[in-house]
């Protein structure tokens, strides 16, 4: 059978047995743009090239591994952070709560998982 992602890019052939298995590592899941007035869906690298194309505006560019200063405002609630290099994109949502602030960062794109979120974001390096 064809992979539900096929429309997305995906022209593996997968069994139904290996069906569960290739979806959980298919690269061409969908993605959803984070800017909420659109509706634009695609795999993360065609998703990529939209935000850079068509939110120039709506991102924060940085650099892997090159620190870079980010302010807050107490309404902001999203902030989306577009890699150079490769166009990655990072969403930091901002919530205010009665102690303070909440900030979670999320990787769009298969297969991101937080601690590789964190790790590619902020660059993190291994102490000495």
């Amino acid at each position: 059978m064809s992979c539900p992602n096929a429309k997305h890019g995906c022209n593996e052939k997968i069994s139904y047995i290996g069906k569960r298995k290739h979806e959980k590592e298919c690269i061409h899941v969908p993605c959803y743009c984070p800017v909420s007035s659109c509706d634009f869906v695609a795999s993360s690298d065609v998703l990529y090239k939209h935000f850079s194309d068509k939110h120039r505006d709506s991102q924060i560019k940085f650099s892997h591994g090159h620190s870079f200063p980010v302010s807050l405002k107490s309404n902001d609630q999203t902030i989306v952070f577009q890699e150079a290099r490769y166009g990655k994109l990072f969403v930091l949502s901002n919530k205010t709560m009665q102690m303070g602030n909440a900030v979670n960062i999320c990787g769009i794109g298969p297969n991101f998982y937080e601690s590789e979120v964190m790790i590619y974001l902020l660059g993190l390096r291994r102490a000495n």
